[in-house]
């Protein structure tokens, strides 16, 4: 049985305070996550990437208009499907946009 809950020890959302830089109306909207990547997304439009293991940003991502609503990574980790609350729904390839890593 899957239930809708994730659970983090509180040292772990200390390493998640990039979500907060410039802004306090900044909110996770919704995310994903795989045995590499967790991937969420943000109310002010912008996807991130985080390592699954060290939770450290890999990327971000600026989507364009709205909120990112929803978002799936594919079975084979290759893509990641978004919805925006401008109705847009997209797809990127998750090793075309790892080439530009945050350092």
């Amino acid at each position: 049985m899957s239930l809708p809950y994730v659970v983090l020890q509180y040292n772990d959302l200390q390493q998640l305070n990039f979500i907060q830089q410039g802004s306090t109306r900044l909110r996770v909207a919704c995310f994903d996550l795989c045995p590499s990547l967790i991937v969420l997304g943000a109310n002010s439009g912008t996807i991130y990437i985080l390592d699954h293991d060290t939770l450290k940003l890999k990327h971000q991502i600026p989507t364009g208009n709205g909120s990112v609503v929803q978002l799936s990574i594919s079975p084979d980790e290759c893509h990641v499907a978004y919805a925006l609350s401008n109705g847009s729904v997209e797809v990127f390839e998750v090793s075309t946009v790892m080439r530009f890593h945050v350092q």
